[in-house]
């Protein structure tokens, strides 16, 4: 609660509040605006409610604060979930929470729990979507238990259409055991009512779809290729949105996780796979097989998204939603490992994981804020602008807020004009002026005083008069530049 008024406001948040607001208008007053909009092809199913909290509130400064502080608590909420479903996976309370304390500190998904209301919600409800499919998988006869999977399905998928992947792997896994072993498969009445369930649920939370339901099927044919056509900076080149490398996922994974995190998911994946083979005239629990393919998903999925050369931008925030599953794998990397040392050693060697695992990732979530999203690991190289000459940083421009603080600190003029250049900086002067409205912000450069850059698209430095800047991890993410002598 303290600090979540420390982060600016984000490049896409007036967009997702106009999701909020043209649905709660198209829902509540009946207004067909949001049909000439692009905003129906998105889900509204937190967007929606939250847009309705923040309503409460007359001042741009408590409707931010509004936001982060929902955002984060309903991700904590999904923490209890992740507890429950590791706790169901490994029976293990010590494991179940070393899960929860790496997914909540990881310095990444840290910043964007607070002010990213996108990919961060999606995240918390693909958790309980999936505990709930694993509750039923226990007992597909609890007719409880299908309805409470069918809610977080369709919420899920009310918030990104991505989420379709839940009833996909719910037919999969209903189906597995006829796959695996001829055996019979679990009541279809149950899959039945599921499914039928399913749609009033998925029409409740996204009132788009009451008067043009084929909208769900749009949204899938426009999603899968998002017409984004701008550039990603990635190892120190511009590549176009719609044609990133077979690399481009895995790598921006690889730099912005804890190390330690990433190393167990592959010792753990390599080992799950191992076993498989090993065991694959035999029967494996049921359990235990659908557990693996979730750990596989990940991959699963990048090498799908290669295949149908789907459109990423900003990093890999679009794909989060898959940490949880990196975490249950990085479990298994370090089950493996206990198990292949003598016990005295394991021990020491566990204790020494859970220093890298835990220690750094505080440390930086510390250092670095109110800026965690922008977190590199030591696979990176840092200082001299280095990060930011190679790799997206404050793509998101929430350094906005604290230049804009910065400036009126420094220039006590009773009117300050400042050039920008990104529709980020907007939000963000209009939190700041809401306490001091001297800064004026104008379309030339030649009539500003100031100009202020998060240098998205720009990474280079600009040759004007620097007169303060943000750094983090040695590069600069904010530039504050005086054009004229006051």
């Amino acid at each position: 609660f303290s600090i979540a008024g420390d982060y600016g406001v984000p490049w896409d948040d007036h967009l997702q509040i106009s999701v909020g607001e043209q649905n709660y208008n198209l829902a509540i007053n009946g207004n067909k605006d949001i049909y000439n909009s692009p905003d129906k092809y998105y889900g509204s199913a937190f967007e929606l409610p939250l847009y309705i909290l923040q309503s409460f509130n007359k001042s741009y400064i408590n409707q931010i604060y509004t936001r982060h502080i929902v955002t984060h608590l309903f991700f904590i909420l999904s923490l209890f979930f992740f507890f429950k479903l590791l706790l169901k996976i490994f029976n293990s309370y010590s494991l179940a929470i070393l899960g929860v304390i790496i997914l909540y500190l990881s310095p990444v998904i840290f910043a964007h729990s607070f002010f990213n209301t996108k990919d961060i919600p999606f995240l918390s409800a693909f958790i309980i979507s999936i505990y709930t499919m694993l509750s039923v998988y226990e007992n597909p006869y609890n007719n409880n238990r299908i309805l409470l999977h069918a809610l977080a399905s369709a919420f899920l998928m009310d918030i990104r259409i991505i989420g379709i992947l839940i009833p996909i792997l719910t037919l999969f896994f209903w189906i597995l055991p006829y796959i695996l072993h001829k055996s019979k498969v679990h009541s279809l009445k149950q899959l039945l009512i599921y499914f039928i369930l399913l749609i009033p649920f998925t029409l409740t939370f996204w009132p788009s779809l009451w008067y043009d339901p084929l909208i769900f099927l749009k949204s899938i044919l426009k999603m899968s290729q998002f017409p984004w056509n701008y550039t990603n900076l990635f190892n120190g080149s511009f590549i176009n949105a719609n044609e990133i490398p077979w690399y481009y996922i895995p790598t921006w994974v690889s730099i912005t996780s804890p190390i330690a995190v990433i190393l167990l998911y592959l010792i753990g994946s390599i080992h799950i796979f191992r076993k498989t083979i090993q065991h694959i005239n035999n029967r494996i629990s049921l359990k235990i097989i659908t557990v693996y393919i979730l750990v596989f998903i990940p991959i699963d999925l990048w090498i799908l998204f290669i295949i149908i050369n789907s459109v990423f931008y900003d990093g890999w925030r679009h794909l989060f939603f898959l940490y949880p599953l990196i975490i249950i794998g990085s479990i298994y990397g370090i089950i493996y490992i206990r198990s292949i040392f003598p016990k005295n050693i394991m021990d020491r060697l566990v204790y020494a994981l859970l220093v890298l695992i835990l220690l750094s990732p505080i440390i930086s979530i510390v250092k670095l804020h109110p800026y965690q999203h922008i977190y590199f690991n030591k696979l990176i190289s840092k200082g001299n602008n280095s990060i930011r000459q190679n790799w997206e940083m404050d793509y998101w421009g929430l350094s906005y807020k604290e230049g804009f603080e910065k400036l009126l600190e420094t220039d006590k003029s009773d009117s300050i004009k400042v050039h920008i250049l990104n529709v980020s900086a907007i939000d963000n002067w209009r939190l700041v002026s809401e306490n001091d409205n001297r800064i004026i912000l104008v379309d030339s450069i030649s009539d500003a005083d100031y100009f202020i850059t998060n240098y998205r698209f720009h990474p280079q430095e600009y040759n004007y008069n620097k007169i303060d800047s943000i750094y983090i991890q040695g590069s600069c993410i904010l530039g504050i530049y005086k054009l004229k002598n006051n």
